[in-house]
């Protein structure tokens, strides 16, 4: 994820536990883990609008 190792995450989580307390921090990496999901289903949408097939004028599920 975003290349941290599992380290480097539970680092960051024990520091937003210390910071904002157990329930907060549990809803501030329960949106972010939203906000990666959404931003992750963006880009695999991009992926497949702009892709070569697309561009070309082609559709992959029409039959030859």
């Amino acid at each position: 994820m975003f290349g941290f190792g599992i380290w480097e995450i539970a680092i960051l989580i024990v520091i937003l536990v210390v910071l904002f307390g157990a329930r907060r921090a549990g809803t501030i990496v329960r949106r972010g883990l939203e906000v990666h999901d959404q931003v992750n289903q963006a880009r695999s949408g991009l992926r497949s609008f702009f892709s070569l097939d697309t561009l070309l004028g082609r559709n992959r599920n029409r039959k030859p």
